[in-house]
């Protein structure tokens, strides 16, 4: 896929943002000011995403403690 110019999708929120953030025509074409303020939005949902515990992570790690 590379070979063709075929590059992979984000593979998370964090890394959606960065490539949004990177993109001057999307941000030219949403207008600066929204692009800066939902980009500030996501990275506010991906800290807390982030800092969240999920049941699957409880379930598997808790065990070993």
């Amino acid at each position: 896929m590379s070979a063709k110019g075929i590059k992979l999708l984000p593979q998370s929120l964090n890394e959606a943002i960065d490539a949004l953030e990177a993109d001057k025509v999307i941000c030219d074409g949403l207008g600066q000011d929204l692009a800066h303020e939902f980009i500030r939005l996501k990275r506010m949902e991906w800290t807390e995403y982030s800092r969240h515990v999920s049941d699957w992570e409880s379930a598997r790690y808790l065990e070993f403690f």
